[in-house]
């Protein structure tokens, strides 16, 4: 192809490229002695440009960082001196799907520009946790996992394969034959076991592959409403919305709460119904409550769901679309609203569980930043984060008033999403860098994607290849506005580095270093007193509250010598 037809291709779409010819080298005088960083004079240069989008205030300026780091220290000294070793009565565990830390830092930054926030009050909710630690989280036969593999990992304790849901690694992709006797059971069924009650809130479809994790056994993650025909022996499994229902531990799940409700209803029997058995589960679960004489609610909107009172519901299911809940950055802007967001479903699941006299376990899952991501969607990723932010807050502020409460937060994955530019704080995050320059001299965004959907949105003009756009002038903070990524893939894909994990409550310390994924089941289920660890001495009501940390290996070396034995006994453990 010529350069003068891409060139007026180029010229036709606006996009400011004069040649196709490979750049030359930049002039020496852009970058520092290394050649590493931009130079001053660049820096200078950039920063006096009118190019970028609006000037924002600097969060920093005047900043005491002596007196902030001694505030930090004295946090963190009165926090080892005071480690809880006592049981946690109630658990609440929220992931982030896909929330990397490269996403943490970008919403922190991103949250602190739309609430105006300065200094010590840049946080999201979780960086507040006196815990935090590292999560490996690759599936046994993927060096970078999916969601489904995952939420087995951080709710059944063990490692799994790609695409598979509670069961062990000796079950493979779409086998169906060989779940019978692989299946392990999740913090959510121990703790049903033991009396206490139990909830799951998502913004993704309830059955889908992180809140599936709380209660089926699949081998593959996409038998939601169905185990399809050509799957052999298929009629000897269940699909996942079947055993949500008829389950007779998950029949004792008191909160369900998300999105999906077309896996529940028959085709023959709505237009949104996908269920090839012809069974209406939703009217299952209402019979069953009914026949069982159980106060019970089922609701589809937020205004049902709204005017539910959790003081006199004792059974709440809550399914509000057919397919996921809406991103939080579409659920604001209806009016009246449609839907109720994260927090509110949190907020409400919690004032449910708290009347447990044995105590609950919660499980919450922002669901949507990984879709967001997966369409190399910034802003929505971001918003989706201060929305599980928001929801992290609300349960830290019901429960501070306890000390029997565990919360802890982590995501199942990273996704290949980066955040770098040198760009001054005057910029938005969802901006264009003003802190460096590129090779083609055109300007470039502060977050990118290494693949992703979006490559044609920044470089092709009618499926051809073109130079970068030049984003001058255009208004990259538009809520509408892709990023750009650099290998063109209908879905962006995960990332497969380490993850946080942050923790406050009871056992929370045990969240102390570089921890394999399934290492998070084993803390909850030992400080909750479930599952194999049901009879740990702390879980005496005569345990301490709180005891020095001055002896670490008092608290650590029992914990460590129940997370062998305990493995050791699940199935597919080696």
């Amino acid at each position: 192809m010529s350069v003068r037809f891409v060139s007026l291709l180029c010229l036709i779409a606006s996009f400011e490229c004069a040649s196709v010819r490979p750049p030359q080298d930049q002039n020496t005088d852009d970058f520092d002695e290394e050649g590493y960083h931009p130079s001053s004079k660049t820096l200078r240069s950039l920063h006096s440009s009118d190019t970028h989008g609006p000037v924002l205030p600097n969060p920093w300026i005047q900043t005491n960082w002596i007196e902030l780091a001694k505030s930090e220290l004295q946090k963190a000294k009165d926090v080892t001196e005071n480690v809880k070793v006592k049981k946690a009565k109630n658990v609440i565990f929220f992931i982030g799907d896909g929330m990397g830390v490269s996403t943490l830092a970008s919403a922190r930054l991103y949250n602190a520009e739309t609430k105006n926030l300065r200094q010590t009050d840049i946080y999201l909710a979780w960086e507040r946790m006196p815990h935090v630690a590292l999560s490996r989280t690759y599936n046994v036969d993927r060096s970078t996992p999916d969601s489904a593999g995952t939420a087995t990992a951080y709710l059944c304790g063990v490692k799994a394969n790609y695409e598979t849901i509670g069961v062990s690694d000796k079950v493979a992709f779409d086998n169906c034959t060989a779940i019978k006797g692989n299946e392990v059971r999740s913090i959510a069924k121990e703790s049903i076991a033991l009396g206490k009650w139990t909830g799951v809130v998502t913004t993704t479809r309830i059955t889908h592959a992180s809140p599936a994790g709380a209660y089926a056994h699949v081998a593959n993650r996409d038998w939601e409403a169905e185990v399809p025909s050509d799957v052999k022996n298929h009629e000897q499994c269940d699909d996942i919305a079947k055993q949500l229902i008829t389950d007779p531990e998950n029949k004792r799940t008191r909160v369900i709460l998300g999105g999906g409700y077309s896996m529940f209803l028959p085709v023959n029997d709505t237009a949104s119904g996908l269920r090839q058995d012809g069974r209406n589960l939703i009217e299952e679960w209402k019979a069953m409550r009914d026949a069982q004489r159980e106060r019970h609610k089922f609701v589809q909107n937020f205004t049902e769901f709204a005017a539910v009172d959790p003081d006199y519901v004792d059974y709440l299911l809550g399914l509000f679309s057919p397919d996921h809940m809406d991103y939080e950055a579409d659920r604001v802007k209806r009016s009246p609203p449609q839907q109720p967001s994260l927090t509110e479903m949190t907020e409400k699941a919690i004032r449910l569980l708290r009347r447990s006299p044995n105590g609950y376990f919660l499980f919450v899952e922002g669901g949507r930043i990984d879709h967001s991501h997966h369409e190399s969607h910034a802003y929505r990723a971001l918003t989706d984060t201060i929305a599980l932010s928001d929801a992290v807050q609300k349960a830290v502020e019901m429960t501070k008033q306890d000390d029997d409460t565990l919360i802890v937060v982590s995501a199942d994955h990273s996704h290949v999403f980066t955040f770098g530019g040198y760009a001054t704080f005057a910029r938005s995050v969802l901006d264009l860098s003003d802190g460096a320059v590129t090779k083609d001299g055109k300007p470039f965004l502060q977050l990118n994607y290494a693949n992703g959907p979006s490559y044609p949105d920044h470089r092709m003009i009618n499926e051809t290849e073109v130079p970068r756009k030049n984003l001058t002038g255009e208004d990259v903070t538009d809520t509408e506005f892709r990023q750009d990524t650099g290998i063109y893939m209908k879905s962006e894909t995960h990332g497969g580095e380490d993850v946080a994990i942050f923790a406050t409550g009871p056992m929370s310390h045990l969240f102390h270093g570089n921890h394999e994924q399934n290492y998070i089941a084993h803390v909850i289920m030992y400080a909750s007193c479930v599952g194999a660890y049901r009879d740990e001495a702390h879980c005496s009501t005569t345990s301490p509250a709180t005891s020095s940390f001055r002896l670490p290996w008092k608290h650590f070396l029992p914990f460590v010598i129940s997370v062998g034995m305990a493995t050791a006994r699940l199935p597919g453990a080696y």
